[in-house]
């Protein structure tokens, strides 16, 4: 997701180091569980009106797929996990080690294993967001939205998002060139506003 107002002010910039730190971490946690070799991209920030971040991640282009979460921590705010068409159908293949299930609805069992390693990456991803930044972030349990479009048309986003003001996005990519392939969307402070500069300890 691009759009107008990416900035070049030291928050934004302390959240694209942030991300990266995050997204390597969390890269490696993946490769880990799946025994492939994943790979995070470059982190995009911008800046949006809070109107126009959630046009833009309800419209969100090429996913099917999503799980989301709430972040506790300063700041608070929201991740989630987008997948582009058959790419969860994929994972979750690859994680119950059973033949791909065809398009539709996940069953119980490929949902389960999505959400445990939407779980991992997001746990990952926090934490060395944390570390870098000197602060405590903890994601909520995951939630499988497995058709996007129709969960954000019917108001996912009202509780991740405010309904005013600004919002900082961070958006990474990762992927194994293959079989994975995905992104993290950040979406901090969306309730309050912390500093993700680095820690002054690092």
């Amino acid at each position: 997701m691009r759009g107008p107002g990416v900035a070049g002010d030291g928050e934004v910039e302390g959240l694209a180091a942030a991300a990266a730190e995050a997204m390597g971490h969390a890269a490696e946690a993946l490769s880990a569980l799946l025994g492939l070799s994943v790979r995070p991209g470059a982190p995009q920030v911008t800046r949006l009106l809070a109107a126009s971040a959630a046009r833009a991640l309800q419209k969100a282009p090429v996913v099917e797929t999503a799980l989301y979460f709430s972040v506790a921590g300063d700041p608070e705010g929201a991740l989630l996990v987008f997948f582009p068409p058959g790419r969860a159908r994929a994972l979750a293949s690859r994680l119950t080690g059973q033949p791909e299930a065809g398009a539709g609805i996940p069953g119980d069992r490929e949902g389960s294993a999505l959400k445990e390693a939407g779980n991992i990456l997001a746990s990952a991803y926090l934490s060395a967001a944390s570390r870098f930044a000197g602060v405590a972030l903890k994601p909520s349990i995951p939630h499988l939205a497995p058709d996007w479009g129709r969960a954000a048309a019917e108001g996912v986003l009202r509780d991740l998002l405010p309904t005013a003001g600004t919002v900082l996005v961070a958006e990474v990519s990762f992927g194994d060139g293959r079989l994975v392939q995905g992104r993290v969307v950040w979406l901090p402070g969306t309730r309050t506003r912390g500093s993700l500069k680095r820690g002054d300890g690092d």
